[in-house]
């Protein structure tokens, strides 16, 4: 719903700019438009300010993109400030990274079966257990390798098993 304010005089100048009107559906809007809206524009936006303060004039002003208000928004705390934000957002898992905020190609990687995400998510006494199974399945060579570097996590491990820390997570 229109409203006479600051951010959707901001939103006209930026229609202006990308040829889109705020009557126009956001399906009409160009890519460079739309992407402009949601993530913002790098040239200042120059706005007639005496509508809404008494100090008026022309402002240069830097639009941030929708996406950067409503993400600002998300340390208020309010049952107002949740409800607005929420009727913008969906919240769903990543298909690619399943939620890890991994690259696909470190998922990719894989040591005694599992990816980095599924190793970092174990407790300290599930990958106590987990690294056990690695150094089973390596070869000689391999086990030479990483003789050193598994040991050093084996004496870290239990430490942290013997102050009573088996149950954090990594």
């Amino acid at each position: 719903k229109y409203r006479n304010n600051l951010l959707f005089a901001e939103l006209e100048m930026l229609g202006r700019r990308y040829d889109f009107t705020l009557d126009d559906p956001i399906s009409s809007f160009s890519e460079e438009g739309l992407n402009a809206v949601l993530y913002g524009d790098s040239e200042p936006l120059t706005v007639d300010l005496s509508e809404f303060s008494s100090s008026g004039g022309r402002q240069f002003l830097q639009w941030e993109g929708v996406a950067e208000y409503i993400g600002r928004t998300e340390d208020d705390d309010s049952k107002r400030g949740q409800k607005w934000r929420d009727q913008f957002l969906v919240y769903r898992t990543c298909s690619v990274c399943g939620g890890s905020r991994l690259k696909k190609e470190a998922l990719q990687f894989r040591v005694a079966g599992r990816n980095i995400a599924e190793v970092s998510a174990l407790s300290i006494s599930e990958f106590a257990g987990w690294i056990a199974t690695v150094e089973e399945q390596m070869s000689d060579k391999e086990r030479r390798i990483a003789q050193e570097i598994l040991k050093e996590i084996r004496e870290r491990l239990r430490f942290l098993q013997d102050v009573g820390l088996g149950y954090l997570s990594l």
